[in-house]
């Protein structure tokens, strides 16, 4: 992997469609806005690895796949994932800690990997081939259990990415 890995998310309808700012530099947000795009997450999530193009960048080094009520929990959030991607290259699948937000308070969710989740995750570019997002309630979960048998989760325990009841942003 280059010194700076480029990295691509793509965030599923939601209804707040603005991320904080990241401080890593080569990070590329695709977003799948609800009103203007009739496609489902599934089919936005598979038209982003089918054609990734940002303008003047086709490929990226990792890939995330966030729905549209996440957001990250501090400006260097992907930055921490990368960093971890960088430590080996058998790490493909990584999943992360999360905050779940409501109205006025915010609880620590420990994940475990290798339980099901519908939750975000990111991988190596490697790994696309894999990926086909179904047009199921939990895309994001059903997904990881078929990631979950060829790949081994990673995880990182810390929430980068917090998640939100619909309405309570």
């Amino acid at each position: 992997m280059s010194q700076s890995p480029s990295v691509l998310v793509a965030i599923g309808q939601g209804k707040s469609a603005k991320l904080p700012r990241q401080k890593y530099d080569h990070i590329f947000t695709r977003y799948n806005l609800r009103g203007l795009s009739v496609l489902k997450d599934n089919d936005f999530y598979n038209s982003v690895i089918a054609s990734p193009s940002i303008p003047n960048k086709t490929q990226f080094d990792i890939y995330g796949f966030m729905g549209g009520n996440c957001k990250y929990v501090s400006d260097d959030s992907i930055q921490r994932l990368v960093d971890f991607f960088q430590k080996h290259e058998y790490i493909k699948v990584v999943v992360c800690d999360l905050l779940e937000g409501e109205s006025f308070f915010q609880r620590y969710l420990y994940i475990q990997p290798q339980s099901t989740n519908n939750i975000p995750f990111f991988v190596r570019e490697s790994v696309l081939p894999d990926i086909n997002f179904t047009d199921v309630k939990t895309p994001l979960q059903n997904q990881l259990e078929i990631l979950k048998q060829k790949y081994a989760i990673f995880h990182i325990a810390a929430p980068l990415i917090s998640i939100w009841e619909e309405g309570s942003e």
